[in-house]
């Protein structure tokens, strides 16, 4: 009889943990396939509303919790990339990019110790990383340690690449020969950085907005033009006035 039992509770222990694997399975599968369709939709909010459904049937998928971040970056909800990253970064699942768009939310949040961190970890890996390195600059500037700042502007100078963010540097440059009271200095910096082409809409969005900011004045911009569509549509029209 107990023999019995024991072999009853042996194999319902096997169909239960048959099933758990099963479930496990499904999730999984499940969870890749919204990941997968989360890659061909156009909207953001629709990319991260099925990266939610996809975390939620695998809080495992470090892939699904990167691409959420990166889209939760770019909305300024820092805090919560951050959160998405930190897990992916406990797991070993992360590379140098997933330390730099950490590092970029924490001087987003104005946490820039934990963002030289993050930057160092990103140079150590990759020293030829020239984004890294302006925005390691720029956070030294936030912190008032000049010196350092501009040697990681000296080292963009050096490699000799025209590009916007060389322009970037010069100017970054300028303002902390500035704060220093060399404005002659200042002056030739900035007179260096109009040299160089700045994609318009990216250069007036890192020197005047940030991403939170650009995500609600993008949404203000729909509204409006959504209201100012629905007001034209409902306006009478024109009439003509009789001539005598």
């Amino acid at each position: 009889m107990r023999s019995l039992q024991a072999a009853v509770a042996l194999a319902l222990g096997c169909f239960i943990c048959t099933m758990m694997v099963v479930d496990r399975a499904y999730g999984v599968s499940k969870a890749y396939h919204l990941y997968e369709q989360a890659q061909t939709v156009p909207f953001t909010f629709n990319k991260i509303a099925l990266y939610d459904q996809a975390i939620a049937m695998d809080s495992e998928f470090t892939e699904a919790r990167k691409a959420r971040a990166f889209f939760l970056f770019y909305q300024g909800k820092y805090r919560q990339a951050i959160d998405d990253l930190n897990i992916c970064i406990e797991k070993g699942k992360a590379t140098a990019q997933d330390h730099y768009l950490r590092a970029r939310a924490y001087f987003g949040l104005e946490d820039y110790g934990r963002a030289v961190r993050d930057f160092d970890f990103v140079l150590k890996q990759d020293p030829s990383n020239r984004e890294a390195l302006l925005y390691r600059a720029r956070t030294y500037y936030m912190l008032g340690d000049y010196g350092k700042a501009m040697e990681d502007l000296t080292k963009i100078f050096a490699e000799g690449v025209h590009d916007y963010l060389t322009g970037r540097a010069y100017r970054l440059a300028g303002f902390i020969m500035n704060e220093q009271g060399r404005t002659e200095l200042a002056e030739e910096y900035f007179q260096r950085a109009s040299q160089f082409a700045d994609p318009w809409i990216w250069g007036a969005y890192l020197r005047v907005y940030d991403p939170g900011k650009m995500s609600v004045l993008g949404m203000i911009g729909i509204i409006v033009g959504c209201l100012a569509l629905i007001f034209r549509l409902e306006l009478p029209p024109p009439r003509k006035k009789k001539r005598d």
